[in-house]
């Protein structure tokens, strides 16, 4: 039992403040969409919310995470920006989340929704105020995942995941960069299309649930 052959593998998403994805851009699009999958069939969207910061010449590739459910935070918004406009108005939003739950936080006490950003496209992310949270951002319920071409493009990660030759080796620097390695999964758009046209119509009635 050294050895276990086809184990899943976890990313620690609630401990991890910044977690980076290097590779092909094919190899980190697979990557994103088997994370964004398989959070989105664990969690609800009161526990879990997704968010895409996405280039605009690949917004048809991520059409289908319009259909995610957790990809909507009200009033018909989606969580999702692909020019100036809609990057600002979304990353203003999660910057007044993150300075709400900053000043009012309660030791001990985890906010939910968690909130996972897969950033694809950093706008001027690094010149944003939201910034200054990057480091502390899992302790206020967020997740930054960076993806790039090399580590050196990416801020300073909990976790990293190197995508290569076929194979994924993941480093978790928050634990003297121990690595798993794993043969990364396949799933094709059709399938992750028809996943979130079925999640969409999923309601899930929750008593008790508190936000922010």
């Amino acid at each position: 039992y050294e050895k276990i052959d086809n184990m899943p593998i976890r990313l620690h998403f609630r401990e991890a403040s910044v977690v980076g994805v290097i590779g092909s851009p094919d190899q980190v699009y697979e990557a994103v969409k088997l994370m964004t999958m398989d959070l989105a069939v664990h969690h609800a969207p009161s526990e879990l919310q997704l968010g895409f910061l996405l280039e605009k010449q690949k917004t048809g590739q991520h059409a289908w995470v319009r259909w995610i459910p957790h990809c909507n935070h009200g009033n018909g918004m989606r969580n999702i920006a692909s020019d100036n406009e809609s990057y600002r108005h979304y990353i203003d939003y999660l910057y007044q989340i993150m300075v709400h739950r900053y000043e009012y936080s309660r030791n001990n006490v985890r906010p939910i929704p968690h909130y996972v950003v897969f950033v694809l496209d950093e706008f001027d992310l690094f010149q944003h105020p939201i910034g200054r949270f990057f480091s502390q951002s899992a302790s206020l319920g967020f997740s930054f995942v960076f993806c790039g071409h090399t580590a050196e493009s990416l801020p300073q990660c909990d976790h990293l995941v190197r995508l290569k030759n076929g194979e994924g080796i993941v480093v978790d620097a928050s634990n003297g960069n121990r690595t798993q390695v794993y043969t990364p999964s396949y799933l094709p758009d059709e399938a992750a299309h028809k996943a979130a046209r079925k999640l969409a119509g999923v309601i899930i009635d929750e008593v008790g649930a508190e936000q922010q």
